[in-house]
């Protein structure tokens, strides 16, 4: 019975990912249009909800990054950015990092990364 009950929840759970894999360029296209028509509020949601959901390419992540930044949500988008530098270290995400760090006045992690940034640079 334990099985079956894994089982089952597998394929739901492999069912919604290939379900927002469908839905995903569509839905990369509303977010791309609210952007353009000047509500990036709607796009950073719609964003933030695919890259959630597991659409983790580079091409959603830069979209959540330009759309937070945009709204100055420094302190929404640097685990995200964190969190990709970990799995892919970068300078480009640790220069991110520190450049979060620095416009919510952590200067002292912000010096931290930069350290890093350039180190990989």
């Amino acid at each position: 019975m334990g099985s079956l009950r894994l089982f089952i929840i597998t394929a739901i759970a492999l069912l919604s990912v290939a379900s927002l894999t469908a839905q995903s360029p569509e839905r990369m296209r509303m977010a791309r249009a609210y952007e353009q028509s000047g509500d990036p509020r709607s796009a950073a949601r719609i964003y933030l909800d695919l890259y959630d959901g597991g659409a983790t390419t580079r091409e959603v992540f830069e979209s959540v990054a330009r759309t937070l930044i945009g709204l100055k949500q420094y302190s929404s988008l640097l685990p995200l950015a964190q969190e990709r530098f970990d799995q892919s270290p970068t300078a480009a995400l640790a220069a991110l990092s520190a450049s979060l760090m620095a416009r919510t006045g952590d200067m002292t992690n912000a010096d931290t990364w930069w350290s890093k940034a350039t180190q990989l640079g």
